[in-house]
């Protein structure tokens, strides 16, 4: 994507191109688009930025003490 927008190439043609390279494994067109735009805007890198993650789980103490109370009180439960 980076080198064809490099070239000038459309994002419409960047995408018809990738359709016809990559068939049923293609990014959304949305998904390319939205590359298209990074791209303009300077950014090097298709990776994850920092912070970019979904947030964690809650990993709080009670909850796990919880779990492990329901656990012993009946064996049969299932995690």
């Amino acid at each position: 994507i980076k080198i064809l927008l490099s070239e000038g190439v459309p994002g419409a043609d960047i995408y018809r191109r990738l359709c016809a390279q990559y068939a049923e494994s293609v990014l959304s067109r949305r998904s390319v688009y939205e590359l298209i735009e990074k791209f303009k805007e300077s950014r090097t890198s298709v990776s994850h930025e920092e912070g970019a993650r979904r947030p964690s789980t809650s990993t709080a103490d009670d909850k796990f003490e919880r779990a492990r109370e329901i656990i012993q009180s009946n064996r049969r439960v299932t995690v």
